[in-house]
């Protein structure tokens, strides 16, 4: 154990996820080496789980070289709670809040090491990710998303207004922010939104809304497991899509003012983002009317007021699906395979 504070700790809030957790804490502890163990620390935030997730932490906390915190709550407090008892339980200088069925690229630990030494080190770091298969046995060659296209290097965001319109859809992620932990503790007013499963988005918009500098690192740092995501298990499509809906602009209503530019553009961030992830064409090819439409007046009665809804979102609800169906066809022909030979080039770089 450590005699002085971690530089970092690495916050992972888990719920009966065994098999992910075991392969999360391998992937961390194999990064861990004798220069870089001391200022690391990993912290489990246990909501009440019903699987082997207290005997897969013991293999690892028997380890005395591994500085390892273990809370176990006495009941399930719900997924918002969870990530704040995870900060709540670290002492480390910054935490890394990282879910429990992603991992850490192989030299992630000692390059974030590198930038939260630095003594100018800004409050917030925003990664960037590489997405795998559902069992990690080999990387999917996603286009960039647009902060990436945007920002070829690493940036620094030092206003709410250019963060919001660039990279505000980054923050829904969990494994992507990492935080100064005592600025995070400041960020006061966030308990209306425990439930809303974006507690974190408020608390690092309510840290840039006071001051915090943000930096965003192009190098993906983290690997995501794709097809597991819990929120949409539990909440299905419809539930899935208005918790990022409502989430997101009521977060950015109470911090910034609502019609502010943040909140328009934050609100113009979830158009983009179900555009860019094509979540919209998947619904209407996938779905019944009845699901379609409960998922278009959703939109409507939230994003009525924004052109971006009147010019992006209407069209796809009203094309015929003969119409989706030749755009996809065309698309899986075309275009891509070539965005997925320019995505390869761009990760290369």
């Amino acid at each position: 154990m450590t005699e002085h504070p971690p530089l970092l700790s690495i916050c992972i809030p888990t719920y009966n996820r065994e098999q992910y957790l075991d392969e999360t804490l391998a992937s961390i502890i194999n990064q861990l080496k004798p220069d870089n163990v001391g200022n690391v620390e990993i912290c489990i935030s246990d909501n009440a789980s019903t699987d082997n997730t207290a005997q897969i932490v013991a293999k690892y906390k028997a380890n005395p070289s591994i500085n390892l915190v273990y809370s176990r709550n006495e009941k399930n407090l719900g997924a918002d709670a969870n990530y704040l008892k995870a900060v709540e339980i670290a002492s480390g200088t910054y935490c890394w809040l990282l879910g429990s069925d992603d991992k850490p690229e192989p030299t992630a630990l000692q390059q974030l090491l590198g930038y939260v030494c630095k003594g100018d080190a800004p409050d917030i770091f925003i990664l960037e990710s590489f997405s795998y298969d559902s069992m990690f046995s080999h990387r999917i060659q996603t286009p960039p998303y647009p902060i990436a296209i945007k920002y070829q290097d690493n940036h620094l965001f030092t206003n709410s207004h250019d963060f919001v319109k660039d990279a505000v859809e980054k923050l829904g992620y969990l494994s992507l922010n990492v935080v100064k932990r005592q600025v995070w503790l400041n960020a006061e007013g966030f308990e209306p939104f425990i439930g809303s499963a974006y507690v974190h988005t408020y608390k690092i918009l309510k840290m840039i809304s006071k001051g915090s500098k943000v930096l965003y690192i192009r190098e993906p740092l983290v690997g995501w497991r794709s097809g597991n995501d819990s929120f949409m298990q539990t909440e299905k499509l419809y539930g899935r899509i208005k918790l990022d809906v409502d989430g997101y602009g009521a977060i950015a209503a109470n911090i910034f003012g609502k019609g502010s530019y943040e909140h328009k553009k934050t609100l113009d961030a979830i158009i983009k983002f179900y555009l860019s992830d094509a979540w919209l064409p998947l619904c209407r090819l996938h779905y019944d009317a009845k699901m379609n439409w409960a998922v278009f007046r959703l939109f409507l009665s939230r994003l009525w007021r924004r052109p971006l809804f009147w010019v992006k979102v209407v069209p796809w609800f009203l094309m015929p699906r003969i119409g989706l169906l030749a755009i996809r066809y065309i698309y899986r022909r075309t275009l891509k395979p070539l965005k997925f030979r320019k995505a390869v080039l761009h990760n290369k770089h």
